[in-house]
């Protein structure tokens, strides 16, 4: 039986294109009865867009300027564009996490620990660190690449 209210509707068929279905819309029960948190705007994809929209911009402006000063130090502003990237994936993590969405938590979380490492590598001058932060990013890659390509 087909109804027109996607509310009603208990017809999940192929066919079916109107269903709703409130665990698949709040997996962790997050929500009050009626409500998804998904209405309007997200903040959580935004805010991680602007960190990692500033890591492109300190990658776009090198040739155009040579050095920032941040605390007192000038460093060339694609050496500091892996700090707001590290962050806005730390913050992916934990709101995708939230969200029951494990995978892409996960490679968020690859990705902050490898552009964390590699920043730390240029504080603290560490080539060890830099190669483990490379390392992490390339594995969270070929990890990111075998899940794409494993069946369901």
């Amino acid at each position: 039986m087909r109804s027109d209210t996607p509310e009603t509707d208990t017809d999940h068929t192929d066919d079916s294109v109107d269903w709703r279905d409130d665990e698949f819309a709040d997996p962790d029960g997050l929500f009050e009865a009626g409500d998804t948190g998904r209405d309007g705007l997200d903040p959580m994809p935004l805010v991680v867009g602007v960190f990692v929209a500033v890591a492109g911009v300190l990658l776009l402006i090198q040739p155009a300027v040579r050095s920032v000063t941040v605390f007192g130090v000038e460093a060339p502003p694609f050496v500091l564009a892996p700090a707001p990237l590290s962050l806005g994936l730390a913050i992916g993590t934990v709101g995708f996490f939230r969200r029951g969405e494990r995978t892409v938590a996960l490679a968020h979380g690859i990705g902050a620990v490898g552009f964390g490492a590699m920043f730390l590598a240029t504080g603290i001058g560490g080539p060890t660190v830099l190669w483990f932060g490379i390392a992490v990013v390339l594995g969270g890659a070929v990890f990111l690449v075998v899940d794409v390509l494993r069946p369901d």
